[in-house]
């Protein structure tokens, strides 16, 4: 907000949309110098009262874009899936491994990471097949139940003996696919604070 602030050199209010033009701060080009001397970023700020799902106190988000022609509440929608993206990115990290990569070179660093959202894809594929089936979105199944179900029948799928037998594997697949949505949550619950669990980890020194 204090940033939103100071990109506005006024006091931030309700229903605000102006056109803003960013310029790096003092402390953006000690951070990176590479910046050109003009560097600048032409876009608008949209600022709008929002009250959180739990009931807690409304508070002002202040978003800065560089969407200018568009209407400004379809750009606050379109930053509402902002969460669905952290979601994803929790699945290629914790779920797909890619929290911490186990390869020591780009080359290896770069197909590593192209096979887990290849397999994120997967998840999501057959996911979507699911949610079509049962008239439901896909957010609505368990990314972690659908990913080891996949697991536990792909095996199956690749080794059977004919076509025949491979789909009776992938129908199998599919209905316990069907039993992974999500619990519906009919009361709310006061959201507990977010903590970071400390991971000691011990990184070999480089060597040049």
């Amino acid at each position: 907000m204090q940033r939103a602030r100071a990109l506005a050199q006024e006091e931030l209010c309700d229903g605000m949309d102006r056109r803003i033009c960013w310029r790096p701060s003092h402390r953006d080009r000690q951070n990176h110098p590479e910046l050109p001397a003009d560097a600048c970023v032409q876009g608008r700020l949209i600022v709008r009262q929002v009250q959180p799902r739990h009931g807690e106190k409304p508070f002002l988000l202040a978003l800065f874009t560089t969407l200018v022609e568009e209407d400004s509440d379809s750009v606050l929608d379109l930053y509402g899936y902002r969460w669905n993206i952290e979601m994803d990115l929790r699945s290629l990290k914790t779920m797909l491994g890619l929290e911490q990569l186990s390869s020591t070179t780009p080359e290896m660093v770069a197909k590593e990471i192209d096979v887990a959202i290849v397999a994120y894809n997967l998840v999501r594929a057959v996911t979507c097949v699911a949610a079509q089936k049962a008239g439901l979105k896909p957010r609505q199944f368990s990314f972690t139940r659908v990913r080891n179900l996949i697991n536990a029948y792909a095996p199956m799928i690749a080794a059977a003996r004919d076509p025949r037998e491979a789909q009776h594997w992938a129908d199998t697949m599919m209905y316990y696919i069907n039993q992974a949505k999500l619990p519906r949550r009919h009361r709310k619950r006061a959201p507990y604070p977010r903590e970071v669990w400390a991971k000691p980890e011990k990184y070999p020194k480089r060597r040049d």
